[in-house]
């Protein structure tokens, strides 16, 4: 592989799921009739609104997250959460308004279960996802609130080359 040859160790990965067969849900229901080309921009709409919705009133934490070496002995690492600062910058400024920001919300979230639990909790973003003084200043406070848990000893943070020599 191109990052195997340029000795890359980990990448930020995708999970597998190895199910067998793929699940039919509602949506492939509802989305049967509607013509091949229009159908992976409805459901990638359905799923940002949905992981949306989900972060911003949901009590569900992100998820934890399982390393593994690929098939080129690269450490694939997934992500805990999608990269909410993505959404468009007023639809960020509303949510703020509200207090029920998602990605300051979530990101507590995922550092307060990988105090508790046993497993990764990958925060990552994009230097580019940051347009606003309020996007950097709740970077901050989702940094304050890891340092915290990291002071009690409730966390350790690590590098994903920490992790990936770690795993190796």
């Amino acid at each position: 592989s191109v990052l195997a040859d340029l000795e890359f160790t980990c990448y930020r990965g995708n999970p597998e799921i190895e199910t067998g067969s793929p699940a039919t849900t509602w949506q492939d229901i509802l989305l049967d009739p509607v013509p091949e080309a229009p159908k992976g921009w409805i459901k990638l709409a359905y799923d940002r609104l949905s992981e949306i919705l989900a972060y911003t009133v949901g009590k569900t934490p992100p998820p934890l997250v399982t390393p593994q070496v690929d098939t080129n002995g690269l450490v694939a690492i997934p992500a805990s959460m999608p990269s909410l600062y993505r959404m468009p910058v007023r639809l960020r400024t509303a949510l703020r308004s509200t207090g029920r920001y998602p990605l300051e919300r979530i990101a507590k979230m995922g550092i307060n279960t990988a105090a508790t639990e046993d497993g990764i909790f990958h925060f990552w973003f994009h230097p580019g996802d940051f347009y606003t003084d309020a996007d950097f200043t709740s970077l901050e406070r989702i940094l304050a609130h890891l340092d915290t848990q990291r002071q009690d000893g409730q966390v350790q943070i690590e590098t994903m080359a920490d992790i990936a020599a770690r795993i190796k």
